[in-house]
């Protein structure tokens, strides 16, 4: 696959990057992956009985913005061979997907983290989400693009006739190497971005159309920002606080901005302003950069197109500027990168990870103090320098 639209990179990115999963962790995959073998036999008999849906694939996503736009080039690929496909996403990442006749979106409101529905619990939640699916699913054909058991269970639940995964039954997301079997595994390139990682699973029938995410379907000049136009948009907020640059840096950086006569925006999501504002370094800012919330994701589109330039930290809107190919800087803590990379050759990615002091870990709470620890290297200055390569 030609690499054009790879970003550059302060340090180049560890090799063979993984993120290790402690103990427990591991002993709770093993038990989940157990389950998941459970599954599969004694579901077999009841999903031999429904009716095979010819060329019906089933994609489940329960995660962030990004995630979803990552998977869009997968599921416009299947459709667009005249698969019908059946995505679980949550609703406000609807759409990310262009309409289409062979798509069809169940919207979804869980997730296996801290977000899920906290009265149901864990089984719970699988239950209610393998109901909610099993009506226009069951009988289809299973594609776990995350490589993650659980997925694989609310799939068996579900009533897929069969299951594809890169991983199969010990292990969860990221933190091993994909494999196509119970036995068998499958080195694959570590240098991939998430959505080129996802290709690796589309059936070979749908290769042909497989894209770089694009998010033009969104972009509606009756709603462009005109508020933004050539300011350079700021982007503080992620979903997990860990990915956070720290209040100090983003205050030296706006000052030096502002003394070259840069126009700045600080871009937010719904409600988010205080938590926004307070990230870059409080009040005492509001004079140097307007602000601007951006309510849906074609709002993010339609603020972001008309930007000059976006630094943001790794979050959501960085992969919507990155579809949009707008010239962006990337504030990295301790995302796997480049698996986490924005798909953008006009994007500047800069960190501090090693493979050794900084390594890539899993987003819990656990972790967040570590994480902002690696974010906290990055310097204003150093992203000043970088501003001026961009």
């Amino acid at each position: 696959m030609e690499k054009s639209n790879y970003p550059q990179y302060t340090l180049p990115p560890p090799e063979a990057a993984r993120i290790y999963p402690n103990m427990i962790r591991r002993i709770m995959f093993l038990g989940v992956g157990v389950f998941a073998i459970f599954l599969r036999l004694i579901t077999f008999p009841i999903r031999c009985c429904y009716s095979k849906k010819t060329n019906t694939y089933l994609v489940y996503e329960p995660y962030g913005m990004g995630d979803v736009i990552a998977l869009q080039p997968f599921v416009l690929a299947l459709a667009k061979s005249g698969s019908k496909v059946i995505v679980a996403i949550k609703q406000e990442w609807q759409e990310i997907l262009p309409p289409h006749e062979n798509i069809t979106i169940v919207p979804i409101n869980v997730s296996y983290s801290k977000y899920r529905n906290k009265k149901q619990g864990l089984v719970g939640t699988t239950l209610h989400t393998s109901r909610l699916l099993r009506k226009e699913a069951r009988g289809a054909i299973g594609l776990d693009v995350r490589g993650d058991v659980r997925s694989i269970c609310i799939m068996y639940m579900t009533g897929c006739r069969r299951v594809e995964s890169f991983n199969r039954y010990f292990t969860a997301n990221d933190c091993s190497v994909p494999c196509g079997s119970v036995f068998v595994r499958r080195a694959i390139d570590r240098t991939l971005l998430r959505y080129e990682l996802n290709k690796l699973l589309l059936p070979s029938f749908a290769q042909e159309y497989f894209s770089s995410p694009t998010l033009t379907h969104l972009i509606d000049p009756a709603t462009k920002c005109d508020m933004i136009g050539g300011a350079i948009a700021l982007v503080p907020l992620a979903g997990w606080n860990g990915k956070e640059w720290i209040p100090e840096a983003w205050k030296g950086l706006i000052y030096s901005l502002k003394s070259r006569g840069q126009k700045l925006v600080l871009v937010h999501g719904p409600k988010e302003r205080e938590q926004a504002v307070a990230a870059i370094g409080g009040n005492a800012l509001l004079g140097a950069v307007d602000i601007v919330e951006a309510t849906t994701v074609g709002a993010w589109v339609n603020i972001l197109i008309s930007a000059r330039a976006v630094i943001s930290v790794n979050t959501g809107p960085m992969h919507i500027a990155a579809a949009l190919g707008k010239p962006q800087l990337v504030i990295e803590g301790t995302s796997r990168i480049p698996l986490w990379a924005p798909a953008n050759r006009k994007a500047i990615v800069i960190h501090h990870q090693d493979g050794k002091t900084i390594k890539p870990i899993h987003q819990i709470d656990a972790n967040a103090e570590y994480s902002k620890h690696a974010m906290s290297l990055v310097t204003s200055v150093e992203v000043l320098s970088q501003f001026d390569r961009l």
